[in-house]
């Protein structure tokens, strides 16, 4: 359960020991985290953050720590101090404007910023992560029943099974929820990244999915410059992934989105699951 927003703010304020104003609440409508941006007595802006389930302040943490430097001085939110008993965070406020890149040289910097993060520890071969797809999606049709037609469930089982016979996808540091909505751009046009809160060792494939499915279906320019600046193109299996790993995200997408009252996720996911069965990736 998360603690009203002044709580957390209190709790931040004295991890710091210094008083702090609330100036906005950043935080999402489905409440998953509390997140406000603060002055303290000085002036200078902090963003605070309270997440609602422990391991997910833990993963955060050691993201914010041990991945996001590798982006580059500024470049990511730097943390500077944590409560853990209460799963609140404080990292500084970078410059820049949310959801606002839209150009080839803003995706050709955003993706000068994911591929270190993608090398801070060695990717491996995933051979299970077929069987872990199975089982979130089994979990999440027990847990949101009748949202799902069987025809989409079907495809989605059959996209699973297509990849176990694909060689093995691999994992590694990944942001997991990689667009322009946690990109800031600055009035120089300099591009950084935010929200660490889903972070972990996953699919590294699984930082294209949502690029892939939104910004770069009509503007094949946006994806030719985010690949130049990561330095290399997705191979045909890798796309062939992709397309089934994207088949899993968007039935979880409706289901997750159905369980936190969220419509304009669930719109996504099931216009990424028409175009998944109806044209394939997007190219």
């Amino acid at each position: 359960m998360l603690d009203p927003l002044h709580v957390v703010v209190g709790l931040a304020a004295s991890e710091l020991s210094t008083p702090l104003t609330l100036r906005h609440d950043h935080s999402w409508p489905h409440r998953e985290a509390t997140v406000a941006e603060v002055l303290d007595a000085g002036g200078t802006p902090w963003i605070v953050k309270q997440v609602r389930v422990p391991e997910a302040f833990t993963r955060e943490v050691r993201a914010l720590r041990e991945w996001a430097p590798r982006l580059g001085e500024g470049m990511a939110p730097r943390l500077i101090a944590t409560v853990p008993g209460s799963s609140v965070m404080v990292m500084d406020k970078l410059p820049g404007r949310a959801g606002s890149a839209s150009t080839a040289a803003e995706f050709h910097q955003a993706s000068r910023l994911l591929r270190p993060l993608h090398e801070a520890e060695p990717a491996t071969a995933d051979a299970g992560y077929p069987a872990r797809a199975a089982d979130s999606v089994d979990r999440w049709i027990q847990r949101v029943p009748g949202v799902v037609d069987a025809a989409d469930l079907d495809f989605v089982r059959a996209q699973i099974r297509l990849l176990e016979t694909m060689p093995d996808v691999r994992s590694g540091p990944i942001h997991n929820d990689y667009q322009p909505r946690n990109w800031l751009t600055d009035a120089g046009a300099t591009v950084r990244v935010i929200d660490f809160g889903k972070s972990k060792r996953d699919v590294q494939l699984r930082d294209f999915e949502r690029m892939w499915y939104q910004e770069w279906r009509h503007r094949p320019d946006l994806r030719e410059a985010f690949f130049d600046g990561y330095g290399r193109t997705l191979s045909d299996g890798e796309e062939r992934a992709l397309a089934c790993i994207g088949a899993v995200g968007a039935l979880t997408t409706v289901l997750w989105a159905r369980s936190h009252g969220a419509e304009s996720f669930e719109r996504h996911g099931r216009r990424m699951l028409e175009l998944l069965r109806g044209r394939g990736p997007a190219r």
